[in-house]
């Protein structure tokens, strides 16, 4: 017999973040490794240009701010997700410019907490599963296309939210248009929407598959095509199109997409920069849809 690991009640730290129940809610922050890290002294490159290339010390030094960064976006800052994602696209070519983005991120995200609220959000008779994806099309300022989402129970009397996951991702495919970056970033969470509610089965049975999927987008042209109200005519997107109908009408993933105005998108800093991503921060940490 051998014994390992070890068993705590609440409060505690485990896999990173500090724990704590308030009440009927689970809070969770980060907040002590955010106080921990340190940004680097830069006088030493202070006659390098800001577009030149940074010497191989300073590319492990980026590298160390853009894997904190990335780590810290996945897990409780959200907000900072596309940014995030962009540094680590410059390993082994960053620039003075792309350290300074860094640090001056690091400083960012030590001004707030890293709060986030699991809220109770009653029986599962009253629960949705809502995903609201968004996407954006490589540009002058976008140097690739972006689909993002967030995944997240909602109570839909009381509004009490407990955001499941969120994601930003690359899209391999070339995007000729908004449009074909929105539907591929949907098609994806169809896909993780899918695999959360297979877990959802093994926790509750088959009560489960009562749960209704709402998908949430901006795009009118998506939401056209979906219910037939415009032919598609991007012929390499059918497919992708039958394949979201098919989320929608045989295996029940998602029950109805609907569209959303631009100033009800919450999933905008995951896919684009400039983007303060205050909405999305406001659900996660207050755990209110």
């Amino acid at each position: 017999h051998f014994k390992y690991g070890e068993s705590k009640g609440l409060p505690c730290r485990y896999l990173g973040s500090n724990i704590s129940k308030v009440d009927n809610e689970i809070k969770l922050n980060q907040d002590h490794y955010v106080a921990s890290l340190e940004t680097p002294d830069i006088s030493e490159i202070s006659h390098v240009k800001r577009d030149e290339i940074l010497p191989d010390k300073f590319q492990s030094v980026f590298r160390s701010l853009a894997s904190k960064l990335n780590m810290l976006a996945m897990t409780s800052r959200p907000d900072i997700m596309f940014d995030a994602k962009v540094l680590t696209t410059k390993y082994g070519s960053a620039t003075k410019r792309d350290l300074i983005k860094a640090i001056k991120t690091i400083k960012r995200v030590q001004q707030e907490s890293t709060e986030l609220t699991l809220p109770d959000i009653g029986e599962i008779e009253d629960w949705i599963l809502v995903g609201v994806t968004d996407a954006s099309n490589k540009t002058v300022n976008n140097v690739f296309a972006v689909g993002g989402y967030v995944i997240m129970l909602v109570n839909k009397k009381t509004g009490r939210a407990a955001v499941l996951s969120w994601s930003s991702k690359k899209i391999d495919r070339v995007c000729t248009s908004s449009f074909a970056a929105e539907t591929l970033s949907l098609e994806k969470m169809a896909g993780n929407m899918f695999f959360v509610r297979q877990i959802l089965k093994q926790m509750f049975g088959n009560k489960a598959d009562m749960i209704p999927g709402l998908a949430l987008t901006d795009n009118q042209d998506l939401y056209s095509c979906v219910h037939n109200l415009k032919p598609c005519e991007d012929k390499r997107l059918l497919a992708d199109i039958i394949s979201i109908k098919q989320a929608i009408a045989d295996d029940k993933t998602i029950t109805e997409l609907r569209y959303i105005s631009k100033d009800e998108m919450i999933s905008d800093c995951l896919t684009k920069t400039g983007k303060l991503g205050d909405d999305l921060l406001r659900v996660v940490r207050t755990g209110v849809y």
